[in-house]
């Protein structure tokens, strides 16, 4: 076994609906970043801003511990919290 190898306890993959905000928020800008690349590679050098507004994003969470795409997507009706009525009802 070499330090490399990480025992995996749950491997069970989560349901696209259910990724936590952060785990979406990786997916979102790594979109971005390959979406902006090839862009930039095949049509116009503008699409180059794209992996640089990611950076920038990036850079903002490690500064000041809040990634402000986190805070968007937080927003949007799928990633609010739930709220249980007194008699077992969910509401949104």
């Amino acid at each position: 076994m070499s330090s490399f190898d990480i025992p995996v306890t749950n491997s069970t993959p989560l349901p696209l609906k259910r990724l936590p905000v952060l785990r979406q928020a990786f997916a979102i800008a790594s979109l971005l970043t390959a979406v902006g690349t090839l862009g930039g590679i095949l049509f116009s050098p503008f699409f180059f801003i794209l992996p640089f507004m990611v950076s920038g994003g990036l850079m903002v969470s490690a500064v000041f511990g809040a990634c402000p795409m986190v805070f968007f997507l937080r927003l949007l009706p799928g990633n609010r919290p739930t709220v249980m009525s007194r008699d077992g009802i969910q509401n949104s």
